[in-house]
């Protein structure tokens, strides 16, 4: 079975030895130095995605002083790549759920859940759960992609509702591999007439690139 990797961002190290208590026999536990850290490091670490599945703490800021807390960095990190599995942990959920904004609810989970026996192997579960669909959707959307560009390659017409499925995976590739970067330009998002969509397709070979850099981060 397929070791997966966790990022944990916890200001606590107590709380990061429980962490690794509970789930280090499950994943691979990563976690963040919080001495002279700032959110620019923080964001430059996470950018990497050098792990499957992201956790944070909610309240960094309240032992650490570091001058943010968890939601802010999931929300910065969520914007570039919107489909990463994530996970906001607190305490206090009911209160994170009232004062938090632009995270899912279903985001925002209790650090009970990874310590208490009855609720752990659910908590392990859901983890595993996200970031198999997240691995499996990115392949799909890889293959599906590679398919419509092998077809135009063949010289075979591309129809309006195949042009619009690869405008619609070059964003979801795009979101997954680079964050905000995207090889279509915004103005082709939306076509309506021949020329745009020829020009669209003339963009295949950068984007025939772009899956190879993906499959290159995948590995």
């Amino acid at each position: 079975m397929e070791n997966y990797t966790l990022m944990y961002i916890d200001e606590e190290s107590a709380e990061m030895d429980r962490m690794e208590r509970n789930l280090g026999s499950d994943f691979e536990i990563k976690n963040i130095d919080f001495t002279d850290i700032t959110f620019d490091k923080l964001t430059t670490i996470l950018d990497k995605r050098e792990f499957d599945y992201l956790i944070v703490d909610f309240n960094l800021n309240e032992r650490s002083n570091c001058g943010f807390n968890g939601d802010d960095v999931l929300v910065n990190f969520t914007k570039k790549f919107p489909h990463f599995p994530v996970m906001l942990l607190t305490n206090f959920d009911h209160r994170a759920v009232a004062s938090v904004k632009n995270i899912d609810t279903e985001k925002i989970h209790n650090k009970k859940e990874h310590s208490d026996t009855d609720l752990k192997m659910a908590f392990i579960k859901r983890i595993k759960g996200k970031i198999i669909e997240y691995k499996e959707r990115n392949s799909q959307a890889e293959t599906r992609a590679e398919e419509l560009i092998h077809k135009k390659n063949s010289g075979a017409e591309m129809n309006i509702n195949e042009e619009e499925e690869l405008i619609k995976l070059d964003t979801f590739l795009d979101e997954v591999t680079a964050g905000d970067a995207s090889i279509i330009p915004s103005q082709m998002k939306e076509l309506s007439n021949e020329t745009k969509l020829l020009s669209l397709l003339e963009k295949t070979d950068a984007l025939i690139s772009k899956l190879e850099n993906y499959e290159a981060v995948q590995e």
